[in-house]
């Protein structure tokens, strides 16, 4: 099984999105507006309020997310 090109991890009231592949890196870099405080080593992280969207919006795209 090959990896999805989005990990969404739920932290409670955090989501952290780990990013697998140039095509999330650049989804995320043309769809969602990521401050510095947002940026994970691999990804970012946003309130739970906000990653239910995100979410659907990359899978609309066509990203694969786990």
């Amino acid at each position: 099984m090959e990896k999805p090109d989005v990990t969404i991890h739920n932290h409670g009231t955090i989501f952290t999105f780990d990013l697998h592949t140039e095509a999330a890196h650049e989804w995320v870099d043309e769809h969602v507006h990521v401050k510095d405080y947002m940026q994970t080593g691999n990804g970012f992280h946003c309130e739970h309020r906000y990653a239910y969207d995100i979410a659907l919006g990359m899978q609309a795209d066509g990203l694969t997310v786990d």
